[in-house]
C-alpha cells in the first residue's frame, strides 16, 4: 500500500465563476508548481479507470487539494463516491463542501474498518496475559510485560473508539522534483500534499505534516490538455499502469494547450537531495 501511496496518485484542478485572462494557468504551457503557488485553487487526484492511458470526465475523485499561494489543504475521498465530470459548474465553495463531507466521511469509514481490528488485537493480549498468570504467576517478568502490552493495545483500542473527527488544516505545499541526466530537466516531481489517514499498523489518526509527508504524489508524464464538458483541463500521469495509474489534471483558460513538468530551477520546487 505504501508504494502505492508513494509513487502514484494524481490532482485535478477547478476553477470556477472566475476569467482567466493572464492567470497562469492561461499560458500555453502551464506548469503545476507554478499555478499551485498562485492565488487559489482547488485541486483533484483522480485514479484511472481499468487499463485507460487518459483521464475523462469517469475518472473518481481520490482527494481535493485546495491550494492557496502555496499553501495546501487536502481532503480525503477515497471511496471515489464522485467522478470529475460531476464537478460540472461548481463554484469552489460548493466543492469544498463536497470535499469536507468526504473527508469527514472516509476518515470515520477508515476508523470503523481498523476499530475491530484493533479491539482483536487487546483481545488476543489480554488472553497472552491471562495464560502468562496461569503459568509464571503475576509477578514474573514476563507477566509484567504481557501487562504493559495489554495496557497498551487497550489505550490503542480506546483512542480508536473516541476517535472525534477535526477538519485539516492548512499547511505548506512541498514539491520536489528529480532532475534528468543532463540536470536541466526534470525526471520526476512529486507533490506532497497528501491527506490525513488511520495508520493501519499503529491505528493512529495521524494529522502532522513530517509523518503524512512520507506519502506523496508523483508524477513523471506531461500531455496535451483534454476537455471535459466545456473544460479545458491540463494534467500530468504517473509511470504506473491500469489500475495503479493516476493523474495530476487542472482546469486551466482556453489559450493553454499542454502542461509541463516544473524545471529544477523553478522558484517554487526543490531540487531531491
Amino acid at each position: 500500500m505504501k508504494k502505492l501511496l508513494m509513487v502514484t496518485f494524481s490532482a485535478g484542478l477547478l476553477l470556477s465563476a472566475c476569467s482567466f485572462g493572464s492567470d497562469v494557468s492561461n499560458q500555453k504551457e502551464v506548469k503545476f508548481g507554478e499555478m499551485m503557488n498562485k492565488g487559489k485553487r482547488v485541486s483533484f487526484v483522480l485514479k484511472n479507470k481499468d487499463e485507460e492511458s487518459t483521464p475523462d470526465k469517469d475518472n473518481p475523485i481520490v482527494a481535493y487539494i485546495f491550494t492557496n499561494n502555496g499553501k495546501s489543504t487536502t481532503y480525503d475521498a477515497q471511496g471515489g463516491k464522485y467522478d470529475l465530470g460531476d464537478m460540472k459548474d461548481k463554484s469552489q465553495d460548493e466543492i469544498l463542501k463536497i470535499a469536507k463531507k468526504q473527508d469527514k466521511e472516509n476518515i470515520k469509514k477508515q476508523r470503523k474498518e481498523y476499530l475491530g481490528d484493533a479491539r482483536n488485537d487487546k483481545d488476543v493480549q489480554k488472553t497472552n496475559y491471562e495464560e502468562s498468570i496461569k503459568l509464571r504467576g503475576k509477578d514474573s517478568s514476563i507477566t509484567k510485560q504481557e501487562k504493559r502490552m495489554l495496557e497498551s493495545d487497550e489505550k490503542i483500542y480506546d483512542d480508536l473508539k473516541n476517535l472525534k473527527y477535526t477538519e485539516p488544516k492548512e499547511r505548506d505545499l512541498k514539491i520536489e522534483v528529480e532532475e534528468d541526466g543532463t540536470g536541466n530537466d526534470t525526471e520526476k516531481e512529486r507533490f506532497y500534499a497528501f491527506p490525513r489517514y488511520v495508520d493501519a499498523d499503529s491505528y493512529e489518526f495521524v494529522t502532522d505534516t513530517k509523518t503524512i509527508n512520507h506519502y506523496m504524489y508523483e508524477m513523471n508524464e506531461a500531455n496535451k490538455n483534454m476537455t471535459v464538458y466545456d473544460d479545458k483541463y491540463a494534467y500530468l500521469s504517473s509511470s504506473d499502469t491500469g489500475k495503479d495509474r493516476y493523474y495530476l489534471a487542472t482546469k486551466v483558460g482556453k489559450k493553454s494547450e499542454k502542461s509541463a513538468l516544473d524545471k529544477p530551477d523553478s522558484k517554487y520546487v526543490k531540487r531531491e537531495d
